[in-house]
């Protein structure tokens, strides 16, 4: 008899998010099905102990094996998920990824792929699922928490209320002509545009809020901007503490050689620097003491 094929969503990040179905899911399967985004794994591949060639790379599985510690011991199967777009290229991909969770299904394998977040929403696992469904094996789809709505909670906002709209956003097709859409614009899918998403934003004098590492170690709340609250959304490059003689005056994020929410701040002003580059300065006082803050980060007393 051939086993089945569930697709489980972990949730956002927090362990204790994960539903009891998708732990009851890992609990009973044999094989655990992780995508992969590494260049490096060129195909499908099997694995069972604990090296876990990949498996760290699978944030997916990182939580699962936080929430369910008999996670690691399942036999892992590595399908290739490259970020791209070439659709004959992921066809093929797709294709040999449903080809090799056959012929364990067909081995009475019970398979569980699992997907951060909810395997509804922008899932590699449902192309994978999809042609399983075709060939005529069994399976289910157990529904995560989405991250946005798990962001949502760490804000305490909501995303509607009463006749408001709520659109969901792939941000790597494009989204000036979308934020003009009426309601909330969740913005998904970011990824390496997340300098283009920001200046889109602030040119639009959009509003905007980001939770970073959702329910995670790491986790950062994004509210406001340096720039008339118009803007926060982008991604950390660093996270800066500036000390004065041992005293802490300031701590922020610099993001795109950029200082967009600084804690204390006084003094704000755009400047060019001797690059010619944009950037932000703040200067920063405390106990009598002041520090210049620029887009090196580095700190001046005076």
């Amino acid at each position: 008899m051939a086993g089945r094929f569930d697709l489980a969503g972990v949730g956002p990040g927090d362990p204790e998010l994960m539903t009891i179905k998708t732990i009851r899911a890992i609990k009973a399967c044999q094989v655990l099905v992780l995508p992969i985004g590494s260049p490096e794994l060129k195909k499908p591949e099997l694995e069972e102990g604990e090296e876990e060639t990949f498996a760290k790379e699978c944030l997916a599985y990182r939580i699962a094996c936080e929430a369910e510690p008999e996670t690691k011991k399942k036999l892992r199967l590595y399908l290739p998920m490259p970020m791209i777009k070439g659709k004959k290229l992921l066809k093929e991909i797709h294709d040999a990824g449903a080809r090799k969770a056959s012929e364990l299904l067909e081995k009475g394998k019970n398979l569980v792929f699992l997907t951060i977040g909810d395997p509804t929403v922008y899932s590699t696992g449902i192309y994978i699922y999809k042609r399983l469904k075709k060939m005529g094996y069994q399976g289910e789809i157990f529904s995560g928490i989405p991250s946005f709505c798990a962001a949502a909670a760490r804000l305490e906002i909501s995303l509607v209320e009463n006749r408001h709209e709520l659109h969901v956003l792939p941000v790597s097709y494009g989204i000036e002509e979308k934020l003009k859409l009426p309601g909330t614009k969740v913005l998904m899918k970011t990824g390496k545009k997340m300098a283009q998403v920001k200046a889109v934003l602030k040119e639009e004098g959009q509003q905007a809020k980001m939770v970073m590492n959702c329910g995670m170690d790491g986790e950062k709340i994004y509210t406001e901007s340096v720039e008339k609250e118009k803007l926060l959304f982008a991604r950390e490059d660093k996270y800066v503490n500036n000390e004065v003689e041992g005293e802490k005056v300031a701590e922020g994020i610099l993001i795109n050689s950029e200082c967009l929410h600084w804690k204390y701040m006084f003094d704000l002003k755009e400047v060019i620097n001797e690059s010619g580059v944009y950037c932000v300065s703040i200067t920063v006082h405390q106990d009598g003491k002041s520090a210049f803050l620029i887009n090196s980060l580095s700190v001046e007393n005076k």
